[in-house]
């Protein structure tokens, strides 16, 4: 079922993958630590980075291979490629206490129908809001104040964070797909992503 998801991968995209997710492990990583009021010591450095490392492989690459899988399906043409500057502006940006998270995107070609365009773009953040779930549920039952805790907190947040801020209805977001293709899923979509966004955030 799931062939094709994390394989068929050329050199260039594996390059491109790695060095976007690296990237943006960075990024997090340095604005986690601009944002910290006290100094780094060695467990806060590995917290952030985890934190950086989790959340990135999860919203960010998750997200991509669920574009690509489902076009793929489809019998599209799917692959990732990264965008240097939006690398360069992901970590400039990650010091002043704000991150532009387009290190790259999945480029889909061979499909056309709005059903078929609509659910590729959806894939991505359902994939975000049942990964922001679960790892949500594992934080109420991690112990408080530790390493799991910290971790699936920060991957929970920014996961339903991508849920929510990907279905904003404006090209080049996936909201803009999906409500040309059918405007109740994405009003449901959307009202279950805020209600639980809110939740976190409040």
């Amino acid at each position: 079922m799931f062939r094709g998801y994390f394989t068929s991968t050329s050199r260039e995209e594996t390059r491109d993958i790695l060095i976007s997710v690296g990237a943006l492990t960075l990024a997090f990583f340095i604005y986690n630590s601009v944002g910290s009021r006290a100094p780094l010591n060695g467990y806060d450095t590995v917290v952030y980075l985890l934190e950086a490392f989790v959340g990135m492989v999860t919203a960010f690459l998750l997200h991509e291979l669920s574009h690509r899988y489902v076009a793929r399906s489809y019998g599209g043409i799917a692959y990732f490629r990264m965008w240097p500057f939006g690398i360069v502006l992901a970590l400039l940006t990650s010091l002043i206490g704000f991150i532009f998270a387009a290190p790259g995107a999945v480029n889909i070609s061979g499909i056309y129908g709005k059903e078929q365009m609509g659910k590729t773009a959806l894939a991505g953040p359902m994939t975000n809001l049942a990964l922001g779930i679960v790892f949500l549920g594992i934080f109420f039952v991690s112990q408080p104040g530790s390493l799991m805790e910290q971790v699936f907190y920060f991957a929970a947040v920014i996961n339903l964070w991508f849920s929510l801020f990907n279905m904003i209805p404006f090209p080049p977001l996936d909201g803009s797909k999906v409500i040309s293709w059918n405007i109740g899923y994405f009003a449901i979509f959307v009202a279950v992503s805020l209600v639980i966004n809110i939740y976190i955030f409040i």
